[in-house]
């Protein structure tokens, strides 16, 4: 009998650290990236925008292609998986960065990161389609809030007239946004069969090599004169983002579930919020403060699914 109920005890324990191991790579992930458009920002300052979106893949090959072959890591053995890492690298390793710097450049930091907190949205009604499972209703209530916080923020900017924010800077943010959720979910599909690595080592050797052609087209001195920080902030974006940061979160999402792991990222504003006004010195307005308590308050209600 005891050793009936120690076993037990055992189990409980091991599925419990098994649920949550997820959940923190997952916040790691989300914390990483926390910093990207701080990096984003500071880099676009010395590096144009364009070059900046197609430098964060290009230069991420050296580093993903000799761990890709030292690892051994998989490629895809199917159309449909081939499709699924064309979509996540694509989406993830090209239109995104790109789109998302050019953004930053229009907008401030802050305002990046609270628009891009309505990427669960598409994350999960793109998964749910895809695996005919709907989210229950907390979910969906949760996301509206949060989305109620966007339209906010980008209505009481212009009200506010805060400095360095334009309505085109958050919408192509917010474009960015979209493309990034099918990337997500595609890579977190493809990582239940092929393995996070392969699925963000592979994603960005293809990205990489899409992108080389464009780059022959861009001055090289731009990076020559760029100055010391905006090529850390580009290192960032290389290293940390593009590289480590969707390890963990495709890693999350293979074993966390898609639109569990999803809600995590309305975290990343509160923390990008933080590192501007400490880092960056932006000012905090009362849009951002109210849109934040919104989206926060959506967290909390999308996590009870």
């Amino acid at each position: 009998m005891h050793q009936a109920v120690l076993a037990m005890t055992v189990t409980a324990a091991i599925a419990s650290r098994s649920s949550l191991l997820p959940l923190a790579v997952g916040c790691m992930a989300v914390l990483l990236w926390g910093g990207s458009p701080i990096a984003t920002r500071v880099a676009v300052t010395g590096i144009d925008p364009l070059t900046t979106g197609l430098l964060r893949s290009v230069l991420a090959l050296p580093l993903a292609l000799p761990l890709a072959l030292a690892l051994r890591l998989r490629l895809p053995r199917n159309w449909r998986d081939w499709g699924l890492m064309l979509v996540a690298s694509i989406g993830s390793y090209v239109v995104f960065p790109i789109l998302f710097s050019i953004g930053v450049r229009h907008t401030t930091a802050s305002h990046a990161a609270l628009v891009h907190a309505s990427t669960p949205l598409f994350t999960g009604v793109i998964a749910a389609a895809l695996e005919r499972r709907w989210p229950a209703g907390w979910w969906w209530l949760g996301v509206v809030v949060a989305l109620t916080g966007e339209v906010l923020l980008i209505a009481l900017s212009r009200g506010f007239q805060e400095p360095g924010v334009t309505v085109y800077g958050d919408l192509v943010v917010f474009a960015a946004c979209v493309a990034v959720a099918f990337g997500y979910v595609a890579g977190g599909s493809l990582s239940r069969s092929l393995g996070s690595l392969a699925v963000t080592f592979w994603g960005l050797v293809i990205a990489a090599l899409l992108t080389v052609p464009a780059m022959l087209a861009i001055p090289v001195d731009q990076l020559v004169h760029a100055g010391p920080a905006a090529l850390a902030g580009l290192a960032y974006l290389v290293v940390i983002s593009s590289v480590i940061g969707y390890v963990a979160w495709n890693w999350a999402l293979a074993h966390g579930g898609i639109a569990r792991m999803g809600v995590l990222q309305f975290a990343q504003p509160v923390l990008t919020i933080c590192f501007a006004v400490l880092l960056l010195r932006e000012s905090l307005s009362p849009s951002i403060v109210l849109s934040t308590i919104v989206i926060l308050s959506g967290v909390a209600l999308a996590r009870r699914i």
